[in-house]
């Protein structure tokens, strides 16, 4: 995402730091004020929807294309749901009041800020429909795949619980599913850890929302990174 400012993100350079995450960390309740915007380089964090009965829903996966709380700049300045982190990682981070002046000083950053908000509301939308219409079966495949997409790499280190509980699914039934990818040859599965065996059939077992949610992550539009970033560096190797 950072990478998308081209030149640009020499404005939001010297007040951005370096972070990192846990698995299981709660970074925002819903409700929070948001302080600031993380734009991770590894790792998936997912934004939650919370029932009065402790139940939730992902409403989005972030990742290395996107970013955590970013509808904050535009004015929403409290987190409408849970951000919670699914696996370790690392992220820049800026301060919201830098984000919102550099919004308002320079073009570029406003665009591709107001982009990434709407792909992000896109990807909401998906997942509402996604969950409302589609199997189980074809969610988990989905779910897999696009979080395999964002780590650029096959193994993702997450609890079934984890996985259950985002998809609004029962442990038990995530659990059948996955030792029937199993049998099928199309995944490995251990303790709190997926590893895609078969990717191009695992990718023909999602629903169609698959291709919509890679598309709202950027991911196809994903570029290596630019002089800028290479000056910048990393966060999880300074």
């Amino acid at each position: 995402m950072l990478r998308s400012l081209g030149s640009d993100v020499e404005h939001l350079t010297p007040n951005l730091s370096t972070m990192c995450f846990k698995s299981g960390q709660v970074i925002k309740h819903a409700g929070d004020d948001v302080e600031s915007i993380y734009f991770p380089t590894d790792g998936l964090t997912s934004t939650r929807a919370v029932l009065q009965d402790g139940r939730e829903i992902e409403c989005a996966l972030i990742g290395r294309t996107n970013a955590l709380g970013v509808v904050a700049a535009l004015g929403f300045a409290r987190a409408p749901t849970r951000f919670v982190c699914l696996t370790d990682g690392h992220a820049w981070k800026i301060a919201l009041p830098h984000l919102v002046a550099a919004i308002r000083s320079v073009p570029t950053v406003e665009r591709q800020m107001k982009l990434y908000c709407f792909a992000e509301m896109g990807y909401a939308i998906h997942v509402g429909v996604c969950n409302a219409m589609h199997s189980a079966d074809q969610r988990i495949a989905r779910w897999l795949t696009t979080a395999a997409d964002l780590l650029g790499r096959s193994e993702i280190r997450l609890p079934q619980e984890e996985l259950a509980s985002g998809l609004g699914l029962q442990r038990s039934a995530v659990n059948l599913i996955l030792q029937r990818f199993k049998s099928e040859g199309l995944v490995d599965v251990a303790r709190s850890r997926v590893l895609i065996v078969d990717a191009d059939r695992l990718n023909r077992r999602a629903c169609e929302c698959r291709l919509a949610l890679r598309r709202a992550l950027c991911l196809d539009d994903a570029r290596p990174g630019n002089e800028v970033m290479g000056r910048l560096g990393s966060p999880n190797r300074p």
